[in-house]
């Protein structure tokens, strides 16, 4: 079950780190955001993408395998 899990997902680099925000999975066990990369701060580049699930104590993480590329 997923009820009371939350995701966010960042974006780094040059060690800079933008996130769209944590949010509450919902009752199918998705969640989603709308934004664009101007929207969250991302400068033209090759940004890693991470997710981050957490459910109660348990945290996990993945790394895209892809970089997200923001073109100028």
């Amino acid at each position: 079950s997923t009820r009371g899990a939350s995701c966010d997902i960042s974006f780094t680099k040059d060690g800079v780190t933008k996130t769209l925000g944590r949010k509450d999975v919902n009752s199918a066990g998705a969640v989603s955001w709308i934004w664009t990369p101007a929207s969250i701060g991302l400068s033209p580049g090759s940004w890693t993408i991470t997710a981050t699930a957490q459910l109660g104590g348990t945290q996990a993480s993945s790394q895209d395998p892809t970089n997200l590329e923001v073109s100028s």
